[in-house]
């Protein structure tokens, strides 16, 4: 075959590769839409009185899902006191929504060994709010799903999630094993999306479709936890999608 037919091919799939090695720019100009309103920036005060900052995806009228770390100290073990769970921020001034209502916390697992003692892993690490009102309604939700390994391995996966007050995206390929609950990922902006949903737009659906949730990035490792069937039961079961 003549090169010449090759080169442009071979050209857009490195202009592909080169424009996939860079995260998307901050973008708030679409803050206040779906889905990116459905995305909570979440300001946590501990009971030890530590505090951390971090992101939650609504995934029902009632029901937002995070990392576990975020809903309890993984330095000492204390739940959250108070959480403001701010929607749809445009600016320090702007947002579409605030929570003030009242909500209960779940982690599942609750980091918990055999001893009784609370521990953090990645194993474990998935929380879930659910508020006392109707939120969904206001801010729009996600879809969920249970992936396998086979699901996640090598398929083309998206987050999105606040540092102050700008809203990041990001992508990549996502690695799993069926042995374990977490999977592997590189992320060029990690360190803003802990607690993060971590989903996929499949074909014929209206809204993106939540997987897992970012956990947290060692190097250029990231970590995320998968979603499964018992806790989306447990989500159900507490009245995340009621």
């Amino acid at each position: 075959m003549n090169r010449r037919f090759l080169s442009v091919p071979l050209l857009l799939v490195f202009l592909f590769v080169m424009l996939a090695s860079f995260p998307a720019a901050a973008d708030n100009s679409r803050a206040k839409d779906y889905p990116e309103r459905a995305v909570a920036r979440m300001y946590v005060k501990y009971k030890c009185g530590c505090t951390r900052i971090g992101n939650g995806t609504m995934v029902g009228r009632r029901g937002l899902i995070t990392a576990g770390h975020l809903l309890i100290c993984p330095s000492h073990s204390r739940w959250a006191d108070t959480i403001q769970f701010k929607f749809g921020i445009k600016n320090s001034r702007d947002c579409l929504y605030t929570y003030t209502g009242g909500y209960q916390l779940y982690v599942f697992d609750t980091f918990k060994k055999k001893d009784g003692t609370i521990r953090y892993s990645n194993e474990n690490n998935i929380g879930y709010v659910i508020f006392d009102k109707n939120v969904g309604d206001k801010t729009g939700w996600y879809g969920i799903y249970a992936p396998s390994a086979y699901d996640l391995t090598g398929e083309w996966y998206h987050w999105l999630g606040y540092k102050n007050w700008d809203l990041y995206s990001d992508y990549g390929f996502l690695n799993a094993n069926d042995s374990s609950n977490v999977f592997t990922f590189s992320s060029y902006q990690s360190a803003y999306f802990q607690g993060a949903g971590i989903y996929n737009w499949d074909e014929g659906n209206s809204g993106p479709t939540l997987v897992g949730v970012y956990i947290n990035d060692s190097g250029s490792t990231c970590y995320g936890r998968k979603v499964t069937s018992d806790v989306i039961r447990e989500m159900r079961k507490n009245g995340a999608f009621d």
